[in-house]
């Protein structure tokens, strides 16, 4: 999150662009280049002490490398999950049943947005991108007036778009869901 109190948000901006590259995230997990990693086969790999490191010490990784896990919270999992290193034997095991058991998906909240080429698809699709136009103006507006004028011309175009339509949608895709866990 970029606040409005940043002295510099095209600057934050880019920052966080570069973080959720694969350049960024590589820089992120494995750390630097020659020192915790190295290019084997094509394909980048931890040294063995910092799998050994991983293995036996965490605390100490995190502390005096900060990488792989420090910092998860900025971490892209089809970026990383390559690059992690074999589980030890007993962590493999508990990993797979638990992949096994898991039902990723079943969340009634989850895919609600219409998609296809139908008019409440095509008005989220023009929604979804205006947003994604308007979000960088909002967060480098000069002040707290020129944001409020970004935001609300947004939410007028956002209605004109066919908002009200994809929240009906989106609300009764979301009761049928809910009465079929009623059964």
């Amino acid at each position: 999150m970029i606040s409005r109190s940043t002295k510099n948000p095209e600057r934050a901006i880019r920052f966080l662009t570069y973080l959720a590259s694969e350049e960024g995230q590589r820089d992120l997990f494995l750390g630097k280049e020659g020192e915790t990693w190295t290019m084997q086969n094509g394909k980048p790999q931890l040294k063995a002490a910092m799998v050994q490191l991983h293995d036996k010490d965490r605390e100490r990784l995190e502390k005096e490398y900060g990488i792989m896990d420090t910092y998860w919270m900025l971490r892209n999992p089809a970026f990383v999950n390559p690059w992690r290193p074999e589980h030890t034997p007993s962590i493999k095991q508990m990993e797979e049943f638990a992949n096994q058991q898991a039902d990723l998906d079943s969340g009634i909240y989850k895919g609600l947005d219409p998609v296809g080429d139908s008019n409440i698809a095509l008005a989220w699709s023009r929604i979804s991108q205006n947003w994604e136009e308007v979000l960088p103006e909002l967060i480098t507006a000069k002040d707290e007036a020129a944001f409020d004028k970004i935001f609300e011309n947004f939410l007028i175009r956002r209605v004109n778009y066919g908002f009200n339509q994809v929240m009906e949608y989106r609300q009764a895709e979301l009761e049928l869901r809910k009465a079929k866990i009623a059964r």
